[in-house]
């Protein structure tokens, strides 16, 4: 399947919609990808087949050897010199130096299955969705400080605004408190659309990627009260119903949204919601 890196970001973010896709999709990295991060310049790649982790240039495209880091690496997070990915077989995540590209030290045991792995308000942050359980790992001892339940479980994390943002199994987002409270987490849920999956953060907003729905939820992070619910359009047309929702990210003015049931990028305007050109179609379905 491999990486496909999505470009024009470089456009104004207001521009009319129109009847060419919003931008491009080139395939930068051959093989498996099952989840991908960046941290600067700097992408990272994971292959659950092989239970590697690879480096790579979104350039050019060149890669380093693969890390081989066992079990089934599913997710895949950068901060520092350090990468962290999420082995969702072993219940556990592997921290990689990023300048020798070996495993530092021992796996660090989490919850089950976890999915989902962020860095940043003040730590590694990880969803395990077998057991609902989000993990806050200190990168300075890679020992679990804190963990909390969920009630509607954890499917994915993202951090930003000063919180931890955590997607439910059925309908809800939560805003954890990224101070622990002992060992445990204070949070806050609030009600979006059905089965949201990708959560990201922009400027003065949480939003939402809701699969089951169709949607997108933008979500303000001071009130927790949802500002707009927005029709994800599919490829061809910014009238024909989204497969679905997955995985989501805000760049210049724009909500990037991934259709993994029809293999495209969608791009809405985070001011008003509404579709910017039209989907950028992809060349496989996408996993993250």
């Amino acid at each position: 399947v491999g990486v496909a890196l999505v470009t024009g970001f470089l456009d104004p973010p207001a521009a009319p919609a129109g009847p060419t896709p919003v931008a491009a999709a080139q395939v930068v990295v051959h093989g498996t990808a099952s989840g991908i991060g960046f941290s600067g310049a700097t992408g990272w790649v994971t292959d659950d087949t092989a239970g590697t982790v690879r480096r790579f240039d979104p350039g050019s495209g060149r890669t380093s050897r693969p890390v081989h880091v066992g079990g089934v690496p599913v997710a895949v997070a950068a901060g520092g010199h350090r990468v962290w990915v999420a082995d969702s077989s072993g219940n556990q995540v592997e921290e990689v130096d990023a300048a020798t590209l070996r495993v530092a030290g021992a796996p660090v045991a989490v919850g089950q299955g976890p999915v989902s792995v962020a860095v940043g308000a003040g730590g590694v942050w990880v969803a395990a969705l077998q057991d609902g359980t989000v993990s806050l790992v200190d990168p300075s001892t890679a020992q679990v400080e804190a963990t909390v339940a969920l009630p509607d479980g954890a499917v994915r994390l993202a951090v930003g605004d000063g919180a931890v943002w955590v997607t439910g199994k059925t309908d809800t987002l939560t805003r954890i408190d990224p101070k622990p409270h002992g060992v445990s987490l204070r949070w806050t849920s609030t009600t979006v659309g059905r089965g949201p999956l990708g959560v990201a953060v922009g400027p003065g907003a949480v939003w939402v990627a809701n699969g089951q729905s169709g949607t997108v939820s933008r979500v303000d992070p001071k009130t927790l009260r949802v500002t707009g619910t927005f029709p994800v359009p599919g490829p061809g047309s910014t009238a024909t119903p989204s497969g679905g929702p997955d995985a989501i990210a805000v760049f210049d003015g724009r909500v990037w949204v991934s259709d993994y049931g029809q293999a495209a990028v969608v791009a809405l305007d985070a001011r008003s919601g509404r579709p910017v050109g039209t989907a950028a179609a992809l060349p496989g379905p996408v996993r993250q």
